[in-house]
């Protein structure tokens, strides 16, 4: 609801807050079936990381953290450029192409609002991994950093300061509210997954030497 009020406060006019808005609708729908595998990796990697984590075998934990992170990277990097590459035929799809500037209109909307979206498998994969070993704070915490704690604030922060400086229109700032959520995001999650991904390599190291001991 907040993307919509901030069009609706800072779009130049009625209609182009509606323009505004329907392409919201657009890229809100494609993402969401691009970004679909993505929970499919979720649901992979959640059991098995728990399953290990209560039987003590943080190798295997590791192991399923780092596969998952790979994995998800890839589907989100792929969803990435086919939205970035493919974004008008993409919008065509939702519309019956006789109005071409909402096409390019759309199209330039999606392409902004993923260009980043390739970083999000760290925040995903490792609030997944937090939920899985009993961590539900710190699970929670990292779920809510890209939609809530640094999107919402970036809505209203940079058209405003857009408006200001002039620098590009406000309905524009709201779309780069997006990719730049999606960096702030990961970054605010690489302490916690660097953190934990040493933490289970030592255990492991520790866990082989008793083994071989």
């Amino acid at each position: 609801m907040s993307l919509q009020l901030a069009f609706a406060k800072w779009a130049a006019d009625e209609a182009s807050a509606t323009a505004q808005v329907a392409s919201l609708g657009i890229f809100q729908m494609v993402t969401m079936f691009f970004i679909m595998p993505l929970m499919g990796v979720q649901q992979g990697v959640a059991p098995v990381m728990g399953y290990n984590w209560g039987a003590r075998n943080l190798r295997r934990v590791r192991e399923a953290l780092l596969l998952g992170l790979k994995t998800s990277t890839a589907v989100v990097s792929l969803a990435a450029a086919v939205m970035v590459g493919a974004a008008v035929p993409i919008v065509r799809l939702f519309t019956n192409g006789s109005d071409m500037a909402f096409v390019r209109l759309a199209a330039g909307d999606l392409r902004v609002a993923n260009c980043m979206l390739w970083c999000i498998g760290l925040n995903v994969v490792s609030s997944t991994y937090f939920q899985s070993v009993g961590r539900p704070r710190t699970a929670i915490l990292l779920s809510l950093l890209r939609q809530c704690i640094c999107l919402i604030p970036c809505t209203w922060v940079l058209p405003y300061l857009a408006h200001r400086t002039g620098l590009c229109a406000p309905a524009t700032a709201i779309w780069l509210a997006m990719p730049i959520s999606d960096v702030l995001a990961c970054l605010a999650t690489v302490p916690a997954f660097l953190a934990h991904t040493r933490f289970l390599a030592r255990a492991g190291r520790r866990a082989a030497e008793r083994a071989s001991a």
